[in-house]
């Protein structure tokens, strides 16, 4: 209003300067002449004042409804993702799979590892099953008389495209989510899948579900001829088969427990494989039912020697 408030007065000392001009009297007065050109000089700046103005306004109101800037809430479409996601997940089609997350985390040194990771322990046949919605985009689903938890997190505001996607895309069964007291802030992916054991024993110190495996039978020397630098829980799985126990430390840290043959000490006896973000394993030991004096460690990765 303030500007087109100036404008009009620069007209009208336009005006009153031509008027002014007209009369034979004021033909070759100077200042008849002034008032239009500072009439002139006005409009022309304030038109000039007006027009950016407009400008600007019409950004900000193209931000606003602009798809690209306009801050969709999360769960929009996130159940069609979810479902997209358990599908491509039950077909195998990892490509299609690792592409629905963000650049910025597919990018990520440990996402590979993660992805992996998720495959070794997702449950086939999810994506048959019937998703309910829980809050802040959780879901649950009923597959074989138990129950999956699944979060997601969809990121598609960002003015930086790279960070556009899916971020958090994770499952859990009953047992598992008993188990985890934490939240998986730093993680984009995982599947943290803990069988319902048949029993529960005494391991390390503490009591935990037990799934027992009769027709395998591992020994400690096993464990030192395979592990070696850069392994993975894919690698362990796909060579010696899930883990009899398995435990979830903190944040970072998972551990899994082989039983092994006990060399009639009398006691069971397990190997303990622990795995830090993305699954990398960096520490082997041996233990038992409780901590004892002659357990130890049979491999564990050189840190001295990370570039």
């Amino acid at each position: 209003m303030i500007l087109l408030a100036i404008l009009a007065g620069g007209f009208a000392l336009f005006y009153w300067g031509l008027r002014s001009h007209r009369k034979p009297e004021n033909e070759k007065k100077a200042w008849t002449i002034i008032l239009k050109i500072s009439g002139i000089a006005i409009m022309a700046f304030m038109l000039v004042a007006i027009v950016t103005n407009a400008v600007q306004i019409a950004r900000k109101v193209n931000e606003l409804v602009s798809p690209d800037h306009y801050e969709l809430p999360e769960s929009t479409n996130s159940i069609d993702t979810v479902q997209q996601m358990l599908k491509l997940a039950d077909e195998n089609d990892r490509d299609q799979f690792r592409s629905m997350f963000s650049e910025s985390y597919r990018n990520s040194d440990l996402f590979d590892d993660s992805v992996e990771e998720f495959f070794t322990y997702y449950p086939q046949g999810l994506s048959e099953c019937q998703l309910q919605q829980t809050s802040s985009d959780a879901y649950t689903c009923e597959l074989d008389g138990e129950t999956y938890y699944i979060n997601i997190r969809i990121n598609q505001n960002d003015h930086n495209s790279e960070n556009n996607g899916v971020t958090l895309f994770g499952i859990e069964n009953d047992e598992a989510k008993q188990a985890s007291t934490f939240s998986h802030g730093y993680m984009s992916i995982y599947c943290n899948i803990i069988p319902e054991p048949d029993t529960h024993r005494l391991i390390d110190g503490e009591t935990m579900g037990y799934m027992f495996t009769p027709e395998r039978e591992l020994t400690q020397d096993d464990f030192t001829e395979f592990l070696s630098e850069g392994m993975t829980v894919s690698d362990i799985t796909e060579h010696f088969g899930k883990p009899n126990s398995t435990k979830i430390m903190n944040d970072s840290r998972k551990a899994f427990y082989y039983s092994i043959d006990n060399d009639e000490l009398g006691y069971p006896r397990y190997v303990c494989l622990e795995c830090a973000r993305g699954g990398k394993v960096f520490n082997c030991r041996v233990v038992g039912d409780h901590t004892r004096k002659d357990e130890y460690v049979i491999w564990r990765y050189d840190f001295n020697n990370m570039q």
